[in-house]
């Protein structure tokens, strides 16, 4: 009888980035949904055992082992400065040894002693350069072309990225797969909405934002059309969560509170920073409606949260978004404020129930189709 198969999940843990912690979340729990019989033994390799602990209790997937990432300081100053000489030649050297029964390891594109297979959320650095300093925009493209050129089989979280890659990246021919991912919503039954609304100084209504605060993401534009809806009318607060920080423009976080500070909108602007994720559903189970007005996205977790929620969510309106949701939504122009404050002044949030039990188990099962390739494809070592 043949063993259960085994892969490697790869995490870099990075606090700015918190999208690709409950991805990989989410990716483990779907993983309970598959048959017993078909759930791979994984090894999950990174640096800090908390994390792995978080992983380890959120799933509470049974086979999940945890492998420490280790790389002394000598050897990354050596490919640091091999990197400047040759950036290919530096892609080559593997800096981290994965066991050799793992028949792939996932996510990640750079060289190693067993196969890979390589994430690529979306292309925001091909559309908004700005946002991004010079290295890192070469770091991304230089990562999807070594990816193509080594045959490193690529998954994109939509049909929208897919159509991206074939645009920027046409001469290559390697394989590809798009995985929707899905969310699962923690039981938060204990958390109590009054006590949050005495801790956080909200009132009901309340708009919700769920973001971090990266340029991309809007806020501004969202600020400003939220004041021209209050002085039209509107009565209700705007609670925003996610890190009050931008690594990329910290002129961008000055602007924010400058904004806030020069209309005085600290009482109908709430910034409640990084919080707990029960809480974060709570106060968006409990909202008047979600508002997302960001103008790039790969596939959105909130959105995604507030389809599982049925929450209804005033969604700019991006390719990626229109392919996400096409129920209890209404969408805008990211770039029109008038737009949005039309919408929040005279758009009723009506929501219809939508079932969402089938978004983990679909997450689990394409995934699978990934790892049927590498098995059929005769990729393991």
């Amino acid at each position: 009888m043949e063993g259960r198969v085994r892969i490697g999940i790869y995490y870099k843990w990075d606090k700015s980035w918190m999208g690709g912690f409950y991805y990989i979340q989410n990716l483990l729990v779907s993983l309970n949904f598959l048959n017993d019989e078909e759930k791979p033994m994984i090894d999950f390799y990174c640096r800090e055992f908390d994390i792995f602990e978080k992983m380890s209790k959120f799933s509470s997937y049974p086979y999940l082992i945890y492998n420490e990432v280790k790389e002394s300081f000598l050897y990354r100053g050596i490919k640091k400065f091999i990197r400047y000489i040759n950036e290919d030649l530096a892609y080559r050297i593997p800096t981290i040894k994965f066991r050799k029964d793992d028949l792939f390891v996932y996510p990640y594109e750079m060289s190693t002693n067993i196969p890979c297979v390589s994430w690529k959320p979306d292309f925001q650095e091909k559309y908004l350069p700005e946002y991004f300093s010079k290295k890192e925009v070469k770091y991304r493209d230089f990562s999807i072309i070594y990816s193509s050129k080594h045959n490193v089989p690529i998954v994109f979280s939509s049909f929208d990225s897919l159509n991206d890659y074939k645009k920027f990246y046409p001469h290559f021919n390697n394989k590809i797969f798009v995985l929707h991912f899905g969310v699962n919503i923690p039981d938060f039954s204990n958390v109590r909405i009054e006590e949050l609304y005495k801790r956080y100084e909200i009132s009901s209504p309340y708009l919700l934002c769920a973001n971090q605060f990266w340029k991309h993401k809007n806020h501004l534009f969202l600020f400003r059309a939220f004041k021209k809806a209050l002085d039209a009318g509107l009565k209700m607060q705007l609670i925003c969560t996610g890190a009050f920080s931008d690594y990329r423009n910290t002129q961008y976080i000055k602007d924010i509170k400058d904004y806030i500070k020069t209309f005085h909108l600290e009482n109908k602007i709430k910034f409640l920073g990084l919080i707990e994720k029960t809480e974060l559903l709570c106060l968006m189970s409990n909202s008047y409606a979600i508002v997302q007005p960001s103008l790039f996205e790969g596939w959105n977790t909130t959105v995604e949260e507030c389809k599982a929620l049925n929450k209804f969510v005033f969604l700019s309106n991006i390719n990626v978004h229109k392919e996400q949701m096409s129920q209890n939504v209404c969408f805008f122009d990211p770039h029109n404020e008038s737009d949005l404050v039309e919408k929040l002044l005279h758009v009723s949030p009506i929501v219809k129930p939508c079932d969402y039990s089938t978004s983990m188990k679909d997450f689990g099962k394409s995934f699978m189709a990934i790892i049927r390739y590498m098995k059929q494809d005769n990729l393991a070592i």
